[in-house]
């Protein structure tokens, strides 16, 4: 996989053995570039067909290829958008109820971890009156069979208008429906505003991690990656979702303040800075306001910025 990703890469386009291969593919052509193409919609693995087994002859899952519609004139989104259609094409061709979304830095390090969710949301059904039992896993089945009729071409061909870029014109997608548009931390926002709408969180921290990620590499990597976050908790905070005021009397003052604090880190970072840069002497010196040099837990500043007073 590796080599046709850096083949595929080096040529600038896709070969024919792949096209061939992979239908979805096929649908990519000359003129498609990666801001201008229309919806592509190809199940590689219909979980519906009794050949679709591993090789220890278990039922595989449907997998799905989808790249959603881009044009010039349209504002995509970015990933928000892209998680938008997923969740639109998604509903129609499977009934699952839960979404896994694993960002491209992250990977699972723990193969029960989806297991630990799915008891803690039926735990909370469990509370408001939902019984469990065969006859209960007959009516998934049934409503499996209900919205995946059709063979796996017809399907494909129905839900591309899911993924087009006018569908969610003059909806609720990206403001009430879905994640949320207009701005660069997508989750933080989304979460924030579905605890004002009743949800509530359990914090569950197991002793093998169920995910884990990848840090930046680079210095420049971080700075890009915090100045993101940054801007992106900023905008929250001066949002109409505004923890302080979006959220008043519908989640616990100490959850606003909790949320208004991360928002606001960025101030934090400049304050600190602003205490380096006007009192650098109190930090060189071994005084008691900080560790001295070698000490556990001891910070280290660029101290290339002041002149040194310590010789080795």
């Amino acid at each position: 996989m590796r080599n046709i990703i850096e083949s595929t890469t080096s040529m600038g386009r896709i070969s024919e053995e792949i096209r061939k291969e992979h239908k979805g593919f096929m649908e990519w052509n000359s003129a498609s570039t990666r801001h201008d193409h229309h919806s592509i919609v190809q199940i590689l693995i219909d979980g519906r067909d009794p050949k679709a087994v591993d090789s220890e002859g278990q039922p595989l899952p449907t997998l799905v290829y989808l790249s959603r519609e881009k044009r010039p004139q349209y504002h995509q989104n970015f990933k928000v958008g892209s998680m938008n259609a997923l969740i639109r094409v998604s509903s129609k061709i499977s009934n699952g109820s839960i979404i896994l979304n694993v960002d491209c830095d992250m990977y699972s390090n723990n193969s029960v971890s989806m297991r630990d969710a799915l008891c803690f949301l039926m735990w909370r059904d469990a509370l408001c009156g939902m019984k469990y039992s065969k006859e209960c896993q007959r009516e998934w089945r049934e409503e499996n069979e209900r919205r995946g009729r059709g063979s796996a071409s017809v399907l494909e061909e129905s839900y591309k208008v899911l993924a087009s870029c006018s569908y969610e014109e003059n909806t609720q997608w990206g403001k009430e429906m879905g994640l949320k548009y207009d701005c660069t931390v997508e989750d933080i926002i989304t979460r924030f505003s579905i605890k004002c709408r009743g949800w509530k969180s359990i914090y569950f921290n197991p002793e093998r991690k169920g995910f884990l990620g990848v840090a930046p590499t680079t210095f420049l990597q971080s700075l890009v990656q915090h100045k993101r976050w940054s801007e992106g908790h900023l905008q929250h905070f001066l949002s109409s979702h505004c923890p302080l005021i979006y959220g008043y009397k519908k989640v616990p003052l100490k959850l606003q303040l909790s949320y208004s604090v991360d928002d606001l880190w960025v101030y934090s970072a400049w304050l600190c800075y602003t205490m380096l840069l006007s009192h650098p002497f109190v930090f060189l010196e071994a005084s008691s306001c900080s560790p001295r040099y070698g000490t556990c837990g001891c910070c280290c500043f660029p101290m290339s910025l002041w002149p040194s007073r310590h010789t080795a």
